[in-house]
């Protein structure tokens, strides 16, 4: 027996000069309940000279394969060669929320379209939060911190009393300072 080669039964063998044997134990084929063996499991070389071999085999199909797949695969909220980069979007979601939210909760009681407003916004809310929650680019911003707390609030209040009742004064006041304190740090980038 050479030294690239280890015969491990009388019909296999495996060629492995530099690779380090994974020990699993299995059962033997002849009976379900017999003794589990030892079995040996070794990688093998193809070549022993790579130099004089061209580049072939499934490492750079498979390299190839992942950089295709990682660069067209992107998050919704990062869609950089397909859409705006996440700040300019983040801007423009983040404007438009405040605005919405500001105007939904100042509506009369008494108003026909108010719980339409409320369903709306609160699928609004639901959408922005899952789409800033866990962006990196964006957890760390003050706009974001404010807006979060103001809608959280907003989605809080509703989700207790209902689209009857409106925010109590001291709250109203509270989130529409957070959104204002927002909306100021968003138009300067913060």
């Amino acid at each position: 027996m050479s030294a690239s080669t280890m015969k491990l039964s009388s019909s296999s063998r495996v060629c492995a000069p530099r690779c380090l044997p994974v020990r699993h134990s299995v059962r033997s084929a002849s009976s379900a309940r017999s003794a589990r063996q030892p079995c040996l499991v070794v990688c093998s070389s193809s070549s022993s000279d790579s130099s004089s071999s061209p580049v072939s085999g499934r490492r750079p199909l498979v390299a190839s394969m992942a950089l295709l797949f990682g660069a067209s695969s992107s998050q919704p909220a990062q869609a950089g060669f397909f859409g705006p980069p996440i700040e300019e979007k983040y801007k423009a979601d983040t404007l438009h929320i405040i605005e919405s939210s500001g105007a939904t909760i100042q509506l009369a009681k008494d108003d026909p379209s108010r719980a339409a407003a409320i369903q709306a916004l609160r699928k609004e809310i639901n959408t922005y939060v899952a789409a800033y929650r866990r962006e990196d680019r964006v957890l760390g911003r003050p706009s974001f911190g404010n807006t979060y707390s103001a809608l959280n609030a907003i989605a809080g209040h509703y989700n207790s009393f209902g689209t009857k009742t409106n925010l109590p004064k001291k709250r109203m006041d509270q989130v529409l300072t957070e959104l204002d304190k927002a909306k100021e740090q968003v138009e300067r980038d913060r």
